[in-house]
C-alpha cells in the first residue's frame, strides 16, 4: 500500500458492521473519538497500522493534528457505533 492508495471514508447516515470495517481498515479495528469543529466524530482505524508500516493518511492526519496511517472510516451523526 502506498500513501497514494490510502483512503479515508466518512460515513454519516449509516453505521458499518464490523466485518465491514475490518475489512476497509485491514486488520483489527481500533477508535478514536475527537471534536471536529462543533462535532464529536469516530476514526476508524488499523490498531496495527504502525507495526505493519502503513503509510501515513494525510487526509485523517489533518482532522486530528498527528499521524494516522493506513484506510480510516470517519463516522459522524447516525453512522457513529457509541453515543
Amino acid at each position: 500500500m502506498s500513501e497514494q492508495d490510502v483512503e479515508t471514508k466518512f460515513l454519516f447516515d449509516e453505521q458499518p458492521t464490523l466485518a465491514e470495517a475490518t475489512e476497509f481498515v485491514g486488520g483489527h479495528v481500533e477508535m478514536l473519538e475527537t471534536r471536529f469543529f462543533n462535532a464529536t466524530v469516530q476514526l476508524l482505524m488499523n490498531e496495527e497500522g504502525r507495526i505493519h508500516n502503513l503509510p501515513v493518511n494525510h487526509r485523517a492526519t489533518n482532522l486530528v493534528g498527528f499521524d494516522l496511517v493506513g484506510n480510516v472510516m470517519v463516522l459522524a451523526g447516525k453512522a457513529k457505533w457509541v453515543d
